[in-house]
């Protein structure tokens, strides 16, 4: 039975290697992006001040899984993803914008298996407000459509009621269902093409 933990641990590590997608080290830039999106947060009923630094980021994915290799064992594709942050400026007290490239990433083919195609999963911005942290963030398919992506908070966690470091936003307003109007506040995400 010892023989086998040590071949049952290489084989392992081995289906590891094979199911791993791309490197961080082999993910390049793209060298001529052509789309540029300037993405707006607005806060609706701010119930206090928020910090002039905020934190922008985007998680780009593998979309296309008929580049990337099955695995062993569940047959399934693993999808690569990157995190690349960016730049956000404060406007007005209400207002933070940025600028994100949906093309950023190179597509290459990565196995052998066709060209993977990297595109937007999902964008945050976070902001921080009486030493909380919140949190507001949207799909690559609402960034790319202009669709606004709206987070509803309890006004009690800026308040640090609960005092939490973090606070629990919700896309559906309608969790906030027993709380009063004037107890939430919301920020909403916008997106628009620039030339």
């Amino acid at each position: 039975m010892r023989s086998r933990i040590p071949l049952l641990l290489l084989l392992s590590m081995f289906a590891a290697l094979a199911c791993a997608g791309p490197q961080d080290s082999t993910i390049q830039d793209n060298p001529m992006p052509r789309e540029r999106y300037e993405v707006t947060l607005q806060i609706h009923r701010p119930p206090g001040t928020f910090d002039d630094a905020a934190r922008g980021w985007v998680r780009y994915r593998v979309g296309n899984e008929r580049c990337l290799p099955l695995t062993p064992f569940e047959g399934a594709s693993l999808h690569p993803e990157k995190v690349v942050e960016f730049v956000v400026t404060r406007v007005s007290a209400t207002v933070y914008r940025g600028t994100v490239v949906p093309d950023r990433l190179q597509d290459a083919d990565y196995h052998g298996l066709g060209v993977c195609h990297w595109a937007i999963n999902t964008l945050n911005i976070e902001l921080k407000g009486n030493g909380v942290k919140f949190n507001a963030a949207m799909s690559g398919g609402e960034l790319l459509a202009g669709k606004p992506a709206t987070t509803y908070y309890a006004v009690a966690d800026y308040q640090r009621a609960f005092n939490h470091a973090y606070a629990d936003g919700f896309t559906d307003r309608a969790l906030f269902r027993a709380t009063p109007p004037d107890d939430i506040f919301d920020m909403t995400l916008t997106a628009q093409s620039l030339p």
